[in-house]
Formats: C-alpha cells, structure tokens, sequence
C-alpha cells in the first residue's frame, strides 16, 4: 500500500502520557552565549513549504504505521528524557528520515566532530562523509522532557538590560542556548529542540559583527542542586582521546555569534496544517538545497520557487 509522502508526513503523533506537575532542570554550560534576540520565524509554516516541495510531496510512498506500534508497545508512557528521545526515535525521526534519502537524520553521533559538543539529533548526506566516516551536519537537535518554550522565549524578550541572568525563569533558556551553541560550532544555521509538547525549529543569523572579540558577558551557575550531570548527550568520552582539547579552547575564542535566533512551534498533536514529521522533513530539505552556512540575512524560502503550479491541499 501507498500514499502521498504528504499524507504519511501528516499523519499524527503517539498520545504521549506522561505525569503532570513537576519541571526539569536543564545543562548549563558557561561557554554557551546568551540569546541576544529572538522572533518568530513566521515564513516556516504549512503554505510555503508545501509550495517549496510541493512535486515531491505528491510522490507515493510506502506507509508506515509507527505510531500504532508505539501506543502498542507503551513506548507513549514517558517519565523521563530518555524516554522521550526513545519515543521520538521510532515514531518520527524513523519515519522522516526513511523517506529523505540520500539525506537522514538519527543520533548526533553520526554527525559529531567537535569535542564536548555532542547534540541528541543530527541530518546529514549519506556521501557526504569526513575522514572519520562521519557526515557533516545539516541540522542539529536536542531532545528537552517537561521544558516550557514560552517561558524561554518570553524570559528573553521581557529581559532587562539585555541580561535575563537574574530573572526568576532563566533555566527555561538553557535548552535555546545549547542549541544555539550548537549552530554556532559547527556553523549550522537551522537547529531545534523537540519536547513531549512540541518541536521548535530555529534558524540562526549572524550579527553584524559575527566574531566575538569582547569578553562574554559573565554567566551565573546555578546551585548545585540545580545543575544536571553532563551526560552522553554532551559529552562522548569513548572518542575524547582522539581529538585535540586545544584545538577545542581555539575554536571556541572563535566561534560565531548569533544576533538573532528565528524560532518556529510546532505542536505534537498537529494532525492537519504544519505536524512535526513534515516540519523536520522540509527544515533538513532547506538546509541540503540552500546551504547551511551561517549568515545575516537569508533569502526567502520561495526564492527557488515552488516545484509545480498547482496548489496543495490548505489547512
């Protein structure tokens, strides 16, 4: 049996259960930069991305039914963040990337190369390998269980002085300056976190002045008590011995600033219009087709045009 690759990246989510109350604390790491500005990224949405990949989109697939099997299984019952990653794993990173070949995306060990800098998610081209066999990173993600995004957002917004660093709800931004942190060391320009709740897709721009060359702002450490242990999601100890860790201080005096963080929400109970299956399709597809680099400004989403005159279903 067949379908329309549109028709199987709509198709929805598991019902995740998880327990209410409670919040987590996030990875703080001093070498991440604040978020200087954020704003909605609001070209990313149903119209124009279907009308980018509007031909492909009406191509048959195989269905796959992963989201059945995974309520069947209880793998929907989440009480913690690996969990989720494994939930996320076989329900929509699975799916998505069995159908962008020669591009995937999976575990961020396939695309690693930068020591101490390991994200939960990476896209990649299959041919395009460095000399460890790896691919070079198209996108990167991480997976985040009970994080708020709109409080991150808004903390950073309603900031004063430009520092959110005193302000009550600051943890809620670590999860956008790790990924942040990620985009800049391996010069990624769309990146995103995914929740129980939702993914949240991100394109980053340079500042106008893109490298660093004044002090970073002094960064607060939160309490002990308040601090997660790095995990393999950050750090892979089994390839350590194998890179440079001056090189690494290097490349950190070095690494780009974001002025400006686009962001985008995509509910995980999406069934019809923007569902995160096609949100992850189309992010990794733009980055293939226009380049990843770090830049300013972008052009827009449409400025290769759409694929076909005709219009895709609307929602």
């Amino acid at each position: 049996m067949t379908e329309t690759l549109l028709n199987y990246l709509l198709k929805p989510n598991p019902r995740v259960i998880f327990p209410s109350g409670g919040g987590s604390t996030f990875t703080f790491n001093e070498d991440w930069d604040t978020i200087e500005n954020v704003e909605e990224w609001t070209e990313f949405n149903y119209e124009v991305l279907t009308e980018r990949f509007e031909r492909d989109l009406r191509c048959q697939v195989a269905q796959f039914d992963a989201t059945t099997k995974c309520e069947e299984a209880g793998y929907n019952k989440i009480f913690d963040e690996r969990g989720l990653s494994d939930l996320v794993c076989m329900s929509i990173t699975v799916p998505v990337s069995a159908v962008l070949k020669p591009l995937f995306i999976t575990s961020g060990g396939r695309v690693w190369e930068k020591l101490g800098c390991l994200p939960d998610w990476g896209a990649g081209r299959e041919i395009d390998l460095n000399e460890h066999g790896r691919a070079n990173a198209l996108v990167l993600g991480d997976t985040k269980f009970k994080w708020d995004s709109a409080c991150g957002i808004d903390t950073v917004r309603n900031s004063e002085d430009d520092s959110y660093e005193d302000a009550p709800e600051r943890d809620d931004v670590r999860p956008i300056e790790q990924v942040q942190y990620y985009g800049a060391v391996y010069r990624c320009r769309y990146v995103f976190v995914i929740t129980e709740k939702e993914l949240v897709v991100m394109q980053l721009h340079l500042a106008p002045d893109p490298i660093r060359t004044s002090p970073r702002p002094v960064r607060t450490r939160p309490s002990a008590s308040h601090q997660r242990v790095l995990s393999s999601s950050e750090i892979s100890k089994q390839f350590t011995d194998k890179m440079s860790l001056d090189e690494s201080v290097k490349e950190s005096a070095l690494r780009a600033r974001i002025g400006l963080l686009k962001y985008k929400r995509v509910s995980w109970n999406a069934r019809k219009g923007l569902t995160i299956k096609l949100a992850l399709y189309c992010l990794i597809r733009l980055a293939d087709e226009d380049g990843n680099d770090l830049r300013t400004e972008y052009p827009s989403l449409l400025a290769h045009g759409g694929s076909s005159a005709t219009q895709m279903p609307r929602y």
